[in-house]
């Protein structure tokens, strides 16, 4: 029977094994629920990453994606990649227009990662918000299917992102880092979250498909 105690001790580490971790299985769901509502900041973020990676999580991911505080909410924003697009696209919608930089950027990389299960096919409203993102840290664009007939060559952001995917470091904020764990680095003062994420911020040209 898993315990509270168990959890916690997986998780209050500098570096998790998160792989590991999420073979407790759905048993850890409502302890990991706790830990995101009642924890220190830190503590509840890994949480809230781990709950993305075991079956049925989605609902800890997304009373995680309403906490108050910042360092939760990206981590509900990197583990949204491990969800299946249906679960992550309301938790990303509402995080790609959160009030924190940090936390719209992560919303958006999760958006715009090759493992996502978001597509410009299944979300175009949600891709094409995230590309708006995008232009403010200079993430690769994704072309949206709707706009395609409009701006054949990429879509409208294709132009705007300059040389962002050459290989080269976009403008402030643009090349990616990680924190202890592997988790991204929070933007503009967003404390960093300690967790292993798997988003791609993209920083070779092609990575996104066109």
């Amino acid at each position: 029977m898993t315990e509270l105690q168990d959890v916690r001790a997986l998780l209050d580490v500098d570096e998790p094994d998160y792989v590991f971790a999420s073979l407790l299985g759905p048993a850890a769901l409502p302890h990991l629920h706790e830990l995101v509502t009642t924890g220190e900041p830190m503590l509840a973020s890994k949480a809230a990453y781990l709950a993305g990676l075991i079956e049925g999580g989605s609902e800890v991911v997304a009373t995680a994606a309403a906490s108050e505080e910042p360092l939760v909410r990206i981590a509900a924003a990197g583990t949204a990649v491990n969800l299946s697009a249906h679960e992550a696209e309301p938790i990303l919608a509402s995080l790609v227009d959160d009030g924190e930089l940090g936390v719209r950027v992560t919303a958006a990389k999760a958006v715009l990662a090759e493992t996502s299960a978001v597509s410009a096919e299944s979300a175009p409203a949600l891709v094409a918000r995230a590309n708006e993102v995008g232009v403010e840290r200079e993430l690769e664009p994704v072309e949206v299917p709707s706009l395609e007939v409009a701006y054949p060559h990429g879509g409208p952001l294709g132009g705007a992102l300059g040389g962002a995917g050459d290989g080269e470091p976009g403008g402030d904020g643009a090349e990616s880092s990680t924190g202890p764990g592997g988790m991204p680095e929070a933007a503009d003062g967003v404390e960093d979250v300690s967790s292993a994420s798997k988003l791609s911020t993209q920083d070779e040209e092609g990575g996104q498909s066109e």
